[in-house]
């Protein structure tokens, strides 16, 4: 069956597919000591705020729990389902029909969330079909960009992969490598290079969805939780209007994942916080609390 012709279902990681206990530090710049740990949906809900923070060198983010990492993979283990949209993609796998998706803005590699849906799921999804917008084979296994030293509680250490879990990268193509390719095929297009240069970071997905489409998917269902990833995805629906006859079949809907979803979730994971972390946790942690009071959050 042709890529045409199948219905390509296309889906988020963190809350939409799992929640997992996984944090990111908010590090103080200055003393490099940890102010705030704050999980994947509080991040997406103050990003703003925090990357207005690290556009004034005030705070550095460590990524590392969500990056290529063994620390990161037991926690991504240890993640509780979102059983309505694990469900989707599980019925989507079985269907001859369908296929599947993961587009994750985690720095786990492709090889690595493959390994998670097979080891846990028995879910057999193609490297090639994940695409993992914080990973590069040349930025090696820490995506850390705290500083250590001072009371800096990040958990992120050099000790690599396990190569089991990992297994082989050379031959995956990065989101760094992908969207390089994508540019640079269309960018005597100007059409085409205004729509998918990625003038944020949140809008790289639009660009490994693209690739999707370039590749000839036309019927294509994307779940995420994130809104400012839904609105960036929708703009690609302007390419039916670009070159009508090479995209004027595509069908492209775009599924917001609400909160209620997950919150449930969110509460059983968050009992589970590592006890020397209770007093950094974004909001209502002691030391978190004065931090952003500061600042005026």
């Amino acid at each position: 069956m042709k890529n045409k012709d199948i219905l390509l279902q296309v889906f988020d990681m963190d809350d939409t597919l799992v929640i997992s206990n996984s944090i990111n530090y908010i590090n103080e710049t200055k003393s490099g000591k940890t102010q705030c740990v704050i999980n994947s949906g509080q991040f997406r809900d103050i990003k703003n705020f925090i990357f207005g923070l690290q556009k004034k060198k005030i705070i550095e983010i460590d990524y590392s729990e969500y990056s290529n990492t063994d620390i990161s993979y037991k926690l991504l283990q240890q993640s509780e389902k979102i059983i309505k949209y694990m469900c989707k993609l599980n019925s989507a796998y079985h269907d001859e029909n369908q296929k599947v998706a993961i587009i994750t803005a985690r720095g786990n590699s492709p090889q690595q969330i493959h390994n998670f849906f097979k080891e846990l799921y028995d879910i057999n999804i193609p490297v090639n079909m994940i695409k993992c917008m914080n990973w590069s084979v040349n930025k090696g296994n820490n995506l850390s960009r705290s500083v250590n030293k001072g009371n800096n509680l990040s958990r992120s250490v050099n000790k690599g992969n396990n190569p089991s879990r990992s297994g082989n990268n050379v031959n995956i193509e990065s989101q760094d490598e992908l969207e390089e390719r994508l540019l640079r095929k269309y960018r005597g297009k100007k059409e085409y290079y205004y729509l998918l240069r990625a003038k944020e970071k949140g809008e790289r997905k639009k660009l490994a969805m693209f690739n999707f489409i370039d590749h000839g998917y036309r019927k294509i269902n994307f779940y995420d939780d994130d809104p400012d990833n839904t609105i960036s995805m929708k703009t690609l629906k302007r390419l039916k209007t670009i070159d009508k006859s090479k995209y004027g079949d595509l069908d492209l809907s775009v599924y917001f994942v609400p909160q209620k979803e997950h919150s449930k979730l969110h509460q059983i994971v968050e009992n589970r916080t590592r006890e020397h972390l209770k007093k950094y946790i974004y909001p209502n942690g002691s030391i978190c609390k004065k931090f952003l009071k500061k600042y005026n959050h």
